[in-house]
């Protein structure tokens, strides 16, 4: 296989004796795209499983905002309460 690979990549013309058939030639250009698509592919499902694992960082850390905020707001109630109280008893 590695082979037609090879002959694939040559410049063939009429002066050449060392020629390859249609067919060679066909194949060998099919293993190079083939090759070339694996590597793409590589950096492609990487993107893939950062994306699935951002999906599930930001979900929690969603979640964890979503906590601070309700006490936040429930300091602040609190703190409103402690206001009206004191200026009650003023």
């Amino acid at each position: 296989m590695d082979d037609l690979r090879k002959l694939s990549k040559k410049a063939y013309s009429r002066k050449n004796e060392n020629t390859a058939s249609y067919e060679e030639i066909q194949t060998g250009c099919l293993q190079r795209i083939a090759n070339s698509l694996e590597k793409i592919e590589q950096p492609y499902q990487k993107l893939i499983s950062d994306y699935e694992y951002l999906k599930v960082v930001n979900a929690r850390l969603r979640d964890s905002n979503e906590k601070l905020l309700n006490q936040l707001r429930a300091y602040k109630g609190h703190i409103t309460r402690l206001k009206r109280k004191e200026a009650n008893n003023a």
